[in-house]
């Protein structure tokens, strides 16, 4: 907003200049125009490039826990992450579009908190440790009540999807509204960024598995055929298409760990069993310790 009363400011002077010089009000209008574009287009690199800076800060924040998949250093980092986009709102107040870029960029990051708080809660419940367990759930779900906060914020109006350019965001908030037992307005929301998601077959699996669960299995074998057809290979989208046709029960691990990324309260002790079990059948796979297999057979006993 900022640059832009200053460009409006730069404008009337370029025009008062124009009028001046040129002794009619016609020849104002040609350097008032070119003062207005140029002094917004500088202005608005500006802030723009100080959001870049911004944006490259906070993921170096979260790189260490990443490389070292530690999720103590990971959450540490996306906490620091988030308060460095905090301080970034504050560019909204000169450029138009940022403030849901920023958002955007938080909600991705407390809905990947929510996350990582599910997955130590999963350790200490491999401990038998209830209190830490409940205190973990708790702060998961505060997490993914200011990651829906801040996509709705992003999200708000349909077309900032053409700025953004990710349907990621869009999806985690359709997963919230999933869980919540919102169904209709996920799978309506789902249904409005299909120019958008169409290239990733998550998207496609997303949806389709949405209006499964739903009872629409005709609407979700359309969605699963018209996502195999933009995505020929993908072998999740074949499993999904072969067990709507047959009335099979879909088992999501066979879309991929990235599906775990949008439900992570989907990612259960018998999942991460079958993940290690996965990994440690490739070559060079990471190996799980003797203690945690041991805790994982018994927790996948009582469950």
């Amino acid at each position: 907003m900022l640059n832009l009363w200053k460009s409006l400011a730069v404008t009337v002077l370029c025009y008062a200049v124009g009028h001046y010089v040129g002794g009619t009000w016609w020849m104002g209008i040609m350097p008032a125009m070119i003062g207005f574009m140029a002094t917004y287009f500088v202005l608005a690199r500006k802030s723009l490039n100080k959001f870049t800076t911004i944006t490259q800060e906070a993921m170096k924040e979260v790189q260490e826990g990443q490389e070292k998949q530690d999720p103590q250093l990971m959450m540490s980092g996306l906490e620091r992450s988030i308060k460095r986009f905090e301080d970034a709102l504050d560019l909204s107040k000169e450029q138009f579009l940022i403030a849901e870029l920023v958002h955007a960029q938080m909600g991705a990051l407390s809905y990947q908190g929510a996350a990582l708080q599910l997955q130590l809660k999963m350790q200490e419940d491999m401990k038998r440790n209830k209190p830490a367990s409940q205190r973990l759930k708790k702060k998961a779900d505060q997490y993914f009540s200011e990651a829906k906060y801040h996509l709705q914020k992003a999200h708000e109006k349909e077309w900032t999807l053409t700025l953004i350019r990710q349907w990621h965001g869009v999806g985690m908030l359709a997963a919230i509204e999933y869980n919540e037992g919102k169904k209709t307005e996920a799978i309506t929301r789902l249904s409005k960024i299909k120019s958008v998601g169409s290239s990733d077959p998550l998207y496609w699996q997303m949806y389709a598995w949405m209006l499964l669960e739903t009872e629409q299995a005709n609407d979700a074998m359309l969605i699963a055929n018209e996502g195999l057809s933009k995505n020929e290979d993908n072998e999740g989208l074949k499993y999904l298409t072969d067990a709507i046709a047959n009335q099979k029960k879909v088992d999501t691990f066979k879309f991929g760990m990235m599906w775990y990324s949008i439900f992570p309260e989907q990612l259960t002790m018998e999942v991460a069993m079958k993940m290690q079990s996965q990994m440690g059948s490739e070559e060079g796979g990471p190996q799980m310790n003797r203690q945690m297999r041991r805790a994982m057979k018994k927790m996948k006993n009582r469950i």
